[in-house]
């Protein structure tokens, strides 16, 4: 089972390896066959999303960008045309998760 994260990310680089660290605790502690795609839709095309050190094989990691700045709806929405998952969550560049929260949802 995949579960998959959709990530707005508007001039937010600094959130990111906060989040990942966030979201790399979530899936060590997920059971075996459950996994995360985390997407990051950039809505600010001029800045490049930085490199993200993943380590945590539970996480498959997406960067889509926006042609232009297109706002938080229709990011989150082009976030789901990339979507495999079962199950979407969106959260927010500046968000976090309960480490329990996706066990608790399954």
């Amino acid at each position: 089972m995949k579960i998959s994260i959709i990530t707005p990310v508007y001039k937010g680089n600094k959130y990111l390896d906060k989040l990942l660290n966030n979201l790399k605790r979530i899936g060590n502690n997920l059971p075996n066959k459950v996994s995360l795609e985390w997407i990051l839709i950039n809505d600010y095309p001029q800045e490049k999303i930085i490199p993200l050190e993943n380590n945590c094989k539970k996480i498959n990691i997406i960067k889509v960008s926006n042609k232009q700045n297109s706002g938080i709806h229709t990011t989150r929405v082009n976030g789901l045309k990339y979507a495999t998952g079962e199950y979407i969550i969106f959260l927010d560049q500046d968000d976090k998760l309960a480490e329990d929260s996706i066990n608790n949802f399954l």
